[in-house]
């Protein structure tokens, strides 16, 4: 696979003129730009690669990697500090290379993404899933939506997978969710979120609460009854084990959830 360079003079006054930041991007973490702000600053930019797209959208070179440096270099120009810089841009083949998105998570792959950061990056590749749960799901934290990671893990846990998903479960869990295992999600997402309320940061979305009541919600075909939520909800023990985080806790708490509503 060949890869071309371009040699430019990077003018920081026309960053957003220059790039688009493509959807499958992470999000900016200012601690991360300000870090950089300040090695480019004392040092120069000595990464100053930057990956593109070989189509322009809109005039614009399309992003696939250097969004934070980019953006450390927008605050060195707004304080009047740096005004233009060299850099080399890496076009990545039109045809016969990988998917943007694709070339992105390769890129990326030895960096301390988040979860949330993973699944945003994944959204094109695996777009039934996330445009099918977009409503009730969100990547990032939302107080009214479920983080889509919360959502994958509820679902490898609740087909024998451990309880603590990390980042290589993600895309093998999406690849084997079919249409009608999406539907089944949203039924269990509805029910909890109607019952139990939008609020994201209250007890019962804790992760041992949240994965076991999914996980006996797709044992008990994708229902959530209203009289088992209201069960629930009165239930002070299951209040009082919200925090606790381990493998086998999960377990008991899964055992003492499907115990207490087999006999609603």
């Amino acid at each position: 696979m060949e890869i071309k360079e371009l040699k430019i003079k990077l003018q920081l006054e026309k960053l957003a003129e220059t790039f688009e930041i493509p959807e499958f991007q992470r999000k900016l973490y200012s601690a991360h730009v300000k870090i950089l702000y300040k090695n480019i600053k004392e040092h120069g930019l000595l990464n100053n690669i930057f990956y593109v797209s070989p189509a322009k959208y809109k005039g614009r070179w399309l992003l696939v990697d250097g969004q934070q440096r980019l953006a450390a270099l927008g605050m060195l120009y707004e304080e009047g500090i740096l005004e233009e810089t060299d850099a080399v841009l890496r076009i990545l083949p039109e045809k016969g290379g990988i998917a943007l998105d694709e070339a992105y998570r390769t890129l990326n792959i030895t960096k301390s993404i988040s979860m949330s950061d993973l699944t945003k990056a994944l959204t094109g590749k695996y777009p039934l899933f996330f445009d099918m749960l977009d409503q009730y799901c969100s990547h990032y934290k939302s107080i009214s939506k479920i983080p889509f990671f919360y959502i994958i893990s509820a679902y490898n846990y609740s087909l024998g997978g451990p309880f603590k998903t990390d980042k290589d479960f993600i895309e093998p869990t999406l690849v084997k969710i079919s249409r009608s295992d999406i539907e089944k999600i949203k039924n269990i997402l509805i029910n909890f979120q109607v019952g139990f309320g939008l609020d994201s940061n209250r007890y019962i979305y804790s992760p041992v609460l949240f994965k076991n009541i999914f996980k006996w919600g797709w044992n008990n075909g994708g229902k959530l009854s209203n009289h088992c939520i209201q069960t629930i909800k009165r239930d002070k023990f299951l209040e009082q084990n919200a925090k606790i985080y381990n493998a086998e806790a999960a377990k008991t708490i899964y055992d003492y959830i499907h115990n207490k509503l087999s006999k609603v």
